[in-house]
């Protein structure tokens, strides 16, 4: 019985010295228990204990990842995909979505904003350059887009624009 409680005790104490350095999801903290050769029941029963107390939260991690990926320029759907590379659960995810949007604006808006930003970039960078190429301007811009995730409507959308905006400026 002593022996079970030391044992239960290391793993809380590793479990908050991973959690003192970064948010983590139920998936990653599962892994590095296993990796530190705890039984099934030591992690089910840590598990337990910090979502009871809210140590661990993947909806809180969800939340905290869309933020964290909208202000980085990523694309809503790069985002979802990335969580669910680290283990987080559909459900999880589409409640860490609505949560942040709870505090924010139209998450929408927002991408759109960041994928017109990410194409003025690009445009500012190329267009003073002496071989400025229009469509191949559109393709980087394109390529680049696509990379952080936007889908393809939205890229058409922001290419637009890109170009309405700075076919009025040269008209002044």
């Amino acid at each position: 019985m002593n022996f079970n409680n030391k044992m239960l005790q290391d793993i809380h104490t590793y479990a908050m010295k991973i959690l003192s350095y970064r948010m983590h999801t139920v998936s990653e903290i599962c892994k590095k228990f296993e990796d530190k050769g705890y039984t099934n029941s030591e992690i089910e029963e840590e598990i337990e204990t910090l979502l009871h107390y809210k140590y661990l939260s993947d909806v809180e991690y969800a939340r905290a990842f869309v933020k964290y990926g909208l202000s980085k320029r990523k694309s809503l759907y790069r985002i979802k995909r990335e969580l669910l590379s680290k283990g987080v659960g559909q459900h999880d995810i589409d409640d860490g979505i609505e949560e942040y949007l709870l505090d924010n604006d139209d998450i929408n808006m927002q991408e759109y904003a960041n994928a017109l930003n990410e194409a003025n970039k690009i445009y500012s960078s190329s267009k003073n350059r002496a071989n400025f190429d229009r469509q191949k301007l559109h393709a980087k811009i394109n390529r680049r887009l696509a990379y952080l995730g936007y889908n393809t409507s939205m890229i058409i959308s922001v290419i637009e624009e890109v170009e309405r905006r700075n076919d009025s400026e040269q008209d002044l």
